[in-house]
């Protein structure tokens, strides 16, 4: 299947759903499979009939020899890639919130587990998702599916440098909290209220040592001995909800 440089295809019911909700005008076609249908899917194509999307129902076999390594659920979508955004981005986004929810992630280069953080930060409904320019996965077709949608309904902004990023927030009142196994800070105990940048880092790394320094506080999960660490998007998830519980916002 032919597409151009800003185009790519997107597969799974949540996903899809989700781009229709939020951005109709960028899918050019949706596929779906003519047989084996159910009420997801007829409720999918309902509101993609809705939104004049140009649908074209599709065989086994033409989803078996574009998707066979992916669990495609009988639907997928031609669309034009979701923008990351920038620095002008969060520039503007400081200065229209008064209160901010953020969500950074420090050097995690897996897509499953930047896909997990999105769906966790989509969940919390946090006003963006900020990532370095290097050494870090961006919004990739793959980080769409495992969100679930997430990718689509929260920002995902890359800036060039992580640690001048918290430097400039935090002079922007946003008090940032790395979590990190070296504190006996636990979560639950901080205070989380107010304009909150969470910093998430690799399960097998945790945050790089600049990052962790400019912090305004580290934070911990307390666990089994056992275990080292969590997974990524369990801690973002973790903080996150905390997060929601002690400002009484209307998620819990």
């Amino acid at each position: 299947m032919q597409l151009n440089k800003d185009q790519e295809l997107i597969t799974g019911i949540n996903t899809v759903m989700s781009i229709l909700k939020e951005r109709p005008r960028s899918i050019d076609v949706l596929y779906i499979k003519d047989t084996n249908r159910n009420q997801r899917l007829e409720q999918l194509l309902y509101f993609a009939e809705k939104k004049r999307i140009n649908i074209d129902k599709k065989d086994s076999l033409f989803f078996k020899k574009q998707f066979s390594e992916e669990k495609h659920q009988g639907v997928a979508i031609k669309c034009n890639k979701r923008t990351e955004e920038n620095e002008n981005f969060l520039r503007d986004l400081v200065e229209k919130k008064k209160t901010l929810f953020l969500l950074l992630l420090d050097g995690i280069t897996d897509p499953h587990n930047v896909g997990a953080c999105l769906r966790s930060a989509a969940a919390a409904e946090v006003d963006a998702v900020i990532v370095p320019k290097n050494r870090a996965c961006h919004l990739t077709s793959t980080v769409r599916k495992v969100s679930l949608g997430g990718a689509e309904l929260i920002p995902f902004v890359v800036v060039i440098n992580l640690t001048r990023t918290i430097e400039w927030l935090q002079i922007k009142g946003v008090k940032i909290i790395g979590t990190s196994v070296s504190t006996t800070n636990v979560y639950s105990n901080a205070n989380l209220k107010g304009s909150i940048g969470f910093v998430i880092g690799s399960e097998q790394k945790g945050l790089r040592r600049l990052v962790e320094k400019n912090c305004d506080e580290l934070i911990s999960i307390p666990m089994s001995e056992k275990m080292e660490s969590l997974n990524a998007s369990v801690t973002a998830g973790i903080v996150l909800f905390e997060y929601l519980k002690q400002n009484n916002l209307p998620n819990l």
